[in-house]
């Protein structure tokens, strides 16, 4: 509950509302009022703009960036995200955020780059409506992409990072595998290496889902501009970014990184 509770204070949009709240309650002191209204603007100012997020994100995504050229390995460890359950109306599981893991990770299949693949986690409890772990989705997923049933193996167990390294675990010392390619969002990438870094294995980083890439050419003054002035893919950017600082500092905190 504390852990919740510290993600909704640390984000920029809880902040503002926070601040927003606190300005209307001392409607009776201006001077405490406009100071709380000041800091909200002062946020959203910050958070808002691209160029801090964009600092943000790229101190994260650029921290375990791939090799030239990736090595083989004895499997494809693919961490879930957020992807939709197979219900009313719709046809088929689908991809949601982050579903660029599931595609860069059947791409390095059909390059050859490891025999197996593994995708991880549950995501979501079982209920009336979906019987189905996000894991489970993934390989369905995969399969409709043309990668083979038999080189998915499923872990439907973990429901955070820390404990994708557990039950993966159990599937590594079972096939004795001895190296992988651990697919996730480039943001995300800290926080799993440091946690997958644990186990006896050789780990490769395969990154995907990135949001900062290096842009060929400068910007005109006029896009320069655009970029300071706030806008909710600028919030939500450094929403991620500081859900991740918080995440890193909670795993640090716990001994699992």
């Amino acid at each position: 509950m504390f852990y919740l509770i510290l993600k909704l204070l640390i984000a920029p949009t809880g902040l503002i509302a926070l601040s927003l709240l606190t300005s209307l309650a001392l409607y009776r002191q201006p001077k405490f009022s406009l100071a709380a209204l000041i800091v909200a603007v002062m946020i959203l100012l910050l958070a808002g703009n691209l160029w801090v997020a964009g600092k943000l994100v790229q101190s994260l995504e650029w921290q375990h960036l791939p090799p030239e050229e990736l090595p083989t390995a004895d499997a494809i460890v693919v961490l879930s995200g957020k992807f939709h359950p197979k219900e009313y109306p719709r046809k088929t599981v689908e991809i949601g955020a982050n579903g660029d893991r599931l595609l860069y990770g059947g791409w390095l299949y059909k390059q050859g780059m490891a025999p197996r693949i593994i995708v991880t986690g549950a995501g979501r409890p079982i209920g009336k409506n979906q019987s189905t772990r996000v894991s489970e989705d993934m390989a369905t997923l995969l399969q409709m992409v043309g990668i083979p049933e038999g080189v998915i193996e499923i872990e439907n167990q973990a429901l955070n990072t820390y404990e994708h390294t557990v039950y993966c675990d159990q599937i590594f010392k079972s096939h004795g595998i001895q190296s992988i390619l651990l697919v996730t969002s480039a943001m995300h990438m800290p926080r799993a290496m440091g946690v997958f870094s644990h186990l006896d294995i050789t780990i490769t980083a395969a990154p995907t889902d990135f949001y900062y890439t290096e842009n060929p050419s400068p910007l005109p003054w006029q896009k320069k501009l655009w970029q300071i002035i706030p806008n909710w893919k600028a919030l939500a950017a450094t929403s991620d970014a500081l859900h991740e600082y918080l995440g890193i500092a909670y795993y640090r905190f716990k001994g699992w990184i």
